[in-house]
């Protein structure tokens, strides 16, 4: 349903609209915040995960769980989460900007900005920086190069310390892998977060090209949204 809002504080309930001054008007768009909060909180957890784990540094290996959306403005939505560093969790606010802006007065567009954030923030950065990612396309890099693309004078002296047919063994062996990794993570992208073809294909590429660490991420949103499912 399309229940979107306003200006709002749910954990005190109270509407902070400036722009309302009925009575009645507030009301009811405190009880649409109300329902679609609810509905977003119970019914797309991976997108409010997402949204989340999109507000936190990109090197930043801290846990997330109890994540919830508490509050929409025109400009922002506002979040609620547990995070855990070790042994040591705590509440945490965070904030996701809107740009451009909602409009004050009206609600009817906000049911397409949340499924653009869905698909936006599911989907895979196609210039991955992650140090673990830039490690495993040098390790694969290299040994592409001493496989396929050695001189003979430099193979011949590698040869005398390891095999060449060992090493384009290992190559083919990672390349294998990384296919069947890419395959199964395009699978939950599509099944299990149901984003679009075209995003499942991009997860496809970039993890038959990136390996575990890519993979590692998309299981991570694939395991939110199965544990939701796990609560209806």
């Amino acid at each position: 349903p399309s229940h979107f809002f306003e200006r709002a504080d749910l954990q005190s309930n109270t509407i902070m609209s400036t722009t309302a001054t009925d009575k009645d008007e507030q009301k009811e768009r405190q009880q649409q915040v109300a329902r679609i909060c609810k509905h977003m909180n119970e019914d797309h957890t991976v997108s409010v995960y997402a949204m989340i784990r999109s507000t936190l540094p990109s090197s930043s290996s801290v846990k997330i769980s109890n994540t919830k959306m508490t509050g929409v403005h025109p400009d922002r939505l506002e979040f609620s989460y547990v995070e855990c560093k070790g042994d040591m969790c705590a509440m945490k606010q965070a904030t996701l900007k809107l740009s451009p802006p909602l409009e004050e007065r009206t609600i009817k567009n906000l049911r397409p900005r949340l499924i653009q954030l869905h698909h936006q923030l599911l989907s895979p950065e196609l210039f991955v920086m992650d140090p673990a990612c830039v490690v495993v396309l040098i390790f694969m890099a290299v040994l592409r190069y001493i496989s396929y693309g050695m001189g003979d004078s430099d193979l011949s002296v590698f040869e005398m310390t390891v095999p060449i047919s060992s090493v384009q063994k290992l190559f083919l062996i990672f390349v294998v892998a990384h296919i069947f990794e890419g395959l199964y993570g395009a699978y939950l992208a599509y099944t299990t977060l149901k984003l679009s073809a075209g995003a499942s294909l991009k997860w496809l590429v970039l993890i038959s090209i990136l390996g575990y660490p890519m993979t590692s991420n998309v299981m991570e949103f694939a395991k939110v949204a199965k544990q939701s499912k796990k609560k209806e």
